[in-house]
């Protein structure tokens, strides 16, 4: 734009030298706040305030920002951006991630994650898996009517859950899969019984080994956009030939993601 005015003004200058006019003559007969020097200042100047202005609240909005999360003139960009830390990481060193209330892992990754970070995210999801498959196989999340029961083919019984909504194995895999991938598949229906409209549940419950002791996410072996496989330590205090002499055994353990969301695929309970 100054380029422009300026090459106007050279423009006009020469134009009056071709007519035989003196420029400097044409200049001074303008009033001072006219001239041309003084027209391409004012301009260049006004030119400048919308850049200036705009640097300014910028500056403006990033200082707002630590202090009001809600500051209207935020961009959608920063808007997410500050939602994601307060509620993602509210405690960036030690906790890199979130979990939903059914224990499955949220947690972006991108090329620059740390490994230890995902391993973090990978821990804390293995233990969430066991306490899961611990609460579907050998016990029931499901409350329990003891006194209405239907048996199976070997005589075992399969009370009736109470619980409003569920009625069907389908109902418990809705469930599942919150924090299981559905590529994982399931063994549900050896555990739960469907008859009448009514959902029945096995609820054989028992001990867990007694020889368990800790579970350790230890490496990341394989990771992808959209996959990402560890090794884990199971380590126990013995065996039944051995009971006194501790034994680890290391197993693989992995998680599919999608949209930011792990569920875990390739996965047994250690105990």
């Amino acid at each position: 734009m100054k380029k422009v005015i300026l090459m106007t003004a050279l423009s006009g200058v020469l134009l009056l030298c071709a007519c035989g006019e003196n420029p400097q003559e044409s200049i001074s007969s303008s009033e001072p706040d006219v001239t041309v020097t003084t027209s391409v200042s004012e301009i260049a100047t006004v030119t400048d305030i919308p850049e200036i202005t705009e640097i300014q609240t910028q500056t403006e909005i990033s200082s707002d920002t630590a202090v009001s999360q809600t500051e209207t003139s935020l961009s959608q960009t920063e808007t997410t951006t500050i939602v994601q830390t307060a509620e993602t990481f509210p405690e960036p060193e030690n906790q890199p991630f979130e979990t939903d209330e059914n224990g499955a892992v949220i947690m972006e990754v991108e090329e620059d994650t740390d490994d230890s970070e995902i391993i973090s995210a990978g821990q804390k999801l293995y233990e969430n898996a066991c306490e899961t498959e611990f609460r579907y196989h050998v016990g029931c999340p499901y409350n329990l009517d003891y006194n209405n029961y239907i048996e199976n083919q070997y005589g075992w019984p399969y009370y009736l859950v109470t619980d409003e909504g569920y009625t069907s194995i389908a109902d418990v895999e809705k469930d599942y899969y919150k924090i299981f991938a559905e590529e994982r598949g399931n063994d549900l229906s050896e555990i739960y019984m469907e008859q009448d409209g009514k959902l029945y549940a096995l609820d054989g419950a028992r001990g867990a080994n007694v020889f368990y002791e800790s579970s350790e996410v230890t490496g990341i072996i394989e990771k992808t956009d959209d996959k990402i496989v560890f090794s884990v330590d199971n380590h126990y205090t013995g065996d039944d030939r051995n009971p006194e002499a501790p034994v680890t055994e290391t197993e693989q353990f992995s998680v599919i993601i999608k949209n930011g969301e792990w569920r875990v695929a390739e996965f047994y309970l250690p105990y």
